[in-house]
């Protein structure tokens, strides 16, 4: 006899559009794509040799799909107890976050704070939401926030305004070739800021380039460069260029993607962080 193995995010598939009555949703509450969950139940049928789901106007469980509805939620329920049993309660859950390259830091702020209530200790990295979503994939960070052009399967937020900053009495934007302060290769604030230079035929070049904000911060400040920041986060002593200095910004995506081998505790998490996110975008 052949045994086969069924992934618990199949069968947690199964029971979140069983219960939300849709893909969409149940998409939402998984971090996941549509059609990524649309995937996962097509594999499931795939290896139950069943149809599972009605699909149409309204989702609905085939006879099939009841009975493995059935099976999942004990199976799942005997999962989530082994990793609860196993694990020592009196040791805080560890959950590593990755944040995205030049983030709003008001806006992160508040998230961190919101979750302190969890029993939790946190590891933080900061880097290019390319390489942070890599890393979620290879399991190396439990939840990533993202700053993307357009959202690339991961949970979206909102959209984060961008602005042009120098130093107040700067005159750099008025050379014939523009110096910038700008993210590392793969940046999509990189990407936005070079795309709109282009696009108008301006000159350009890089006189500096992080990950992090404070050498891209020092080059700006002491009047060598112009950046792009988070429009809601624009430090007092630096100003936003208007549209009449430099070409517009596109807004970026915010997004959250978490690690399909993350446990509940850490969708419950990241589930709050994105709800924290999505108020201070539209506070």
């Amino acid at each position: 006899m052949k045994f086969i193995n069924i992934d618990m995010d199949l069968l947690r598939a199964l029971v979140c559009v069983s219960d939300t009555r849709g893909f969409t949703q149940a998409a939402k509450k998984l971090f996941r794509t549509q059609s990524a969950i649309s995937l996962q139940i097509k594999k499931l049928e795939r290896l139950t040799d069943r149809q599972l789901v009605e699909r149409g106007k309204e989702i609905r469980l085939t006879p099939a799909g009841l009975k493995v509805h059935e099976y999942a939620l004990k199976i799942l329920e005997l999962n989530d107890e082994l990793i609860s049993s196993v694990a020592n309660e009196h040791i805080p859950l560890r959950v590593r976050i990755g944040l995205p390259e030049l983030h709003d830091q008001q806006l992160i702020e508040k998230m961190l704070d919101s979750i302190d209530s969890f029993n939790a200790q946190y590891s933080f990295l900061s880097d290019g939401s390319e390489n942070l979503s890599n890393m979620v994939d290879c399991h190396l960070l439990d939840i990533a926030v993202l700053l993307r052009s357009e959202p690339n399967g991961e949970q979206a937020i909102g959209k984060i305004p961008m602005s042009w900053v120098s130093t107040r009495d700067s005159r750099l934007h008025l050379d014939n070739n523009v110096a910038l302060a700008l993210p590392a290769p793969g940046s999509a604030i990189r990407r936005a800021a070079q795309k709109a230079l282009e696009d108008q035929g301006r000159h350009f070049s890089i006189l500096c380039t992080a990950h992090d904000l404070i050498p891209l911060k020092a080059a700006i400040a002491a009047g060598k460069a112009i950046g792009v920041l988070p429009t809601g986060s624009v430090p007092c002593d630096l100003r936003i260029l208007d549209s009449g200095e430099l070409p517009a910004l596109p807004q970026l995506h915010l997004c959250t993607k978490v690690s399909s081998q993350a446990s509940p505790a850490v969708y419950k998490i990241a589930a709050h962080m994105t709800g924290i996110l999505a108020l201070g975008l539209t506070a």
